[in-house]
């Protein structure tokens, strides 16, 4: 087990929450005969859930005070529900915590209307990044996987969202893999139903619980993985170490510009995993108790025993402030980024969660001040450029002077404003 995201500080226990075990306000914290509610952003039965929980056995036994815990499932809107009930009614008290999955930190989750909790406010004690997910195929299939003659590779999903699952959206870009998504599955119960009735034939999942039995039986090909965060890069599962990190086949692919941002926020999406927390404003002395409850906690024999059948036996383990950081350079993701992201996954049957956004591969037909022309089919579209549009002309950053009439140029645009950006 590891205590390291990469590309964040290296904080692997930190002094401020071992020493501030040692401090007097520290010793008047107590939840002695007190019961505790643990608010879980999502279904029961899930890997949050059952991790959430477990987490709550081992907090029952390092809280100081050994308190009771009651477990409360709250998923609706895909744990929005949750995360705002937190923000806007729950006293910061340490009477309750929280957990979620890593979706609940995702820039484009965020933008959504019925969000109103600000991931950066809540007092992170830990987190779990994902250990790894890997991509599987029916051994059937796999011919069909780079033969666009064949009848696609079905991969299914929730809503297209799950960061891990997008392997299948940058392998059909730069890969050539030949997929397509059926999306509308309530949870990964019904996913995995669905591929072991060869419903669908792809399948992304990092649960050592369900990996190993597929391992197992032979019937399936594990083609990709997103590996493990560490040391400011992704390394191969030990467990899987013959399967290919998706990163080291897509960047060669990958000639810079938009592309390359928008794959390296992937990479910094895929780390979410689960997090746990207290409400904004909870006091300093709260939160470093239960940090230091939390480290305890994962040191455990009965915490590994779970987390090594449920996730992997390699799983890693975020501090409190290493999931402050990773919350805070989630928020700084472009939105250019994002829209980049929502085009692949539009090319695949996704529904779009950034709407009003189109990407095209065209030629400039006029360039007229902040003006660009192009054709989509038949007609005519016409798009403004702004400060805001990211240009690339042969690979470097440009200005909308250095933009020409007849130029071959990919344009990811909207109905309505600003290009978001334009390369050529």
């Amino acid at each position: 087990m590891k205590y390291m995201i990469p590309g964040l500080c290296a904080v692997l226990i930190s002094a401020t929450i071992f020493g501030a075990a040692m401090a007097p306000a520290h010793a008047e914290i107590t939840f002695k005969d007190k019961r505790l509610t643990a608010l879980i952003a999502s279904r029961p039965g899930d890997g949050t859930d059952v991790m959430m929980r477990i987490l709550g056995r081992m907090f029952e036994k390092y809280l100081p005070g050994k308190p009771r815990m009651l477990y409360r499932n709250m998923p609706a809107g895909a744990g929005i529900k949750a995360l705002n009930y937190v923000t806007e009614k729950v006293k910061p008290d340490g009477m309750l915590w929280v957990g979620a999955s890593g979706s609940r930190l995702r820039p484009e989750n965020l933008k959504k209307k019925a969000v109103r909790f600000d991931p950066r406010k809540f007092r992170m004690f830990g987190g779990l990044p994902a250990p790894g997910g890997l991509l599987v195929l029916q051994k059937n299939a796999l011919p069909r996987l780079l033969d666009k003659s064949k009848r696609a590779v079905i991969m299914g999903g929730v809503a297209g969202n799950r960061s891990s699952n997008q392997i299948a959206i940058w392998g059909p870009e730069y890969l050539g893999w030949n997929m397509r998504w059926v999306v509308g599955y309530p949870g990964t119960g019904e996913m995995t139903l669905a591929f072991e009735r060869t419903e669908t034939q792809a399948y992304v999942t990092y649960n050592n619980f369900i990996l190993e039995p597929m391992k197992q039986s032979g019937k399936y090909a594990f083609v990709a993985q997103v590996g493990f965060p560490q040391g400011g890069k992704f390394v191969k599962r030990p467990d899987y170490a013959d399967v290919p990190l998706i990163s080291e086949l897509i960047k060669p692919k990958i000639k810079g510009g938009l592309a390359l941002e928008a794959f390296e926020a992937w990479e910094l999406i895929v780390q979410g995993g689960k997090w746990y927390g207290l409400p904004p404003k909870t006091p300093e002395a709260i939160v470093k108790v239960y940090s230091k409850a939390f480290l305890k906690a994962v040191e455990d024999p009965a915490y590994k025993k779970v987390a090594k059948s449920q996730w992997s036996p390699y799983y890693s383990v975020a501090t409190a402030q290493e999931m402050q950081d990773l919350t805070l350079r989630l928020t700084q993701i472009s939105d250019n980024a994002l829209a980049y992201i929502e085009t692949l996954k539009r090319k695949v049957g996704i529904p779009p969660q950034l709407p009003g956004l189109r990407r095209l591969r065209t030629t400039l037909k006029a360039v007229k001040g902040n003006e660009i022309r192009f054709k989509r089919r038949k007609k005519t579209i016409k798009s403004m450029v702004n400060n805001k549009t990211r240009i690339m002309v042969g690979g470097k950053k440009a200005m909308v002077g250095n933009l020409k009439k007849g130029m071959r140029c990919e344009v990811l645009y909207r109905k309505k404003g600003a290009a978001a950006s334009i390369t050529c």
